[in-house]
């Protein structure tokens, strides 16, 4: 073996290490659910929940009641039998705050923490699982610009739709897949 070997040898050792330490750092800064991908139940990733706002709350609960008690007019049968929501339901759901469920009350939102959501979609879903998807997909994509949204976008679009307009993103074309990720 010649010294140019050995120093390919060296280097490729070298890098090795170097990907190595790099690896392991990142593994150190990974997510819970990037871990978990990776096949690492990485317990102390997991964040706890215990600064979401209390289901006691008394907004919650009054906003949480009076959803309770409208969702018993929902007629589920005739939305299936018509494949349309009706615009007195979607009129009902925009003046309830349900569009604006976990938007900031600074956007008009009602501010709701994930588990006071998820309590509410899982009522709604009991009624009729059509109006998850409606709200659910609005507010996927409201919190999107709430997040990540430059400010003109946040000041031009959220209180919108806290306030009920739709939003919506292209999904697919003819003769293309689609990827909603």
């Amino acid at each position: 073996m010649n010294t140019t070997d050995n120093a390919d040898i060296s280097g490729k050792q070298s890098a090795q290490q170097a990907f190595e330490t790099h690896q392991s750092q990142k593994n150190n800064q990974q997510s819970f659910l990037s871990a978990l991908f990776m096949g690492n139940f990485r317990q102390e990733l997991i964040q706890s929940l215990s600064s979401q706002p209390n289901r006691n709350r008394e907004e919650f609960r009054v906003f949480y009641t009076t959803m309770k008690h409208w969702l018993r007019s929902v007629d589920s049968d005739e939305i299936d039998r018509t494949g349309k929501i009706p615009s007195a339901i979607h009129e009902n759901l925009v003046a309830l705050g349900a569009f604006g469920m976990q938007i900031d009350p600074a956007f008009g939102g009602l501010g709701l923490s994930q588990i006071e959501y998820n309590m509410i979609m899982k009522l709604i879903a009991s009624r009729d699982v059509n109006l998850t998807a409606l709200i659910s997909a609005h507010q996927t994509i409201a919190l999107v610009l709430q997040n990540f949204g430059t400010e003109d976008q946040k000041k031009q679009y959220v209180p919108r739709l806290a306030k009920g307009a739709m939003a919506a993103f292209a999904l697919s074309e003819n003769d293309a897949g689609a990827d909603p990720s």
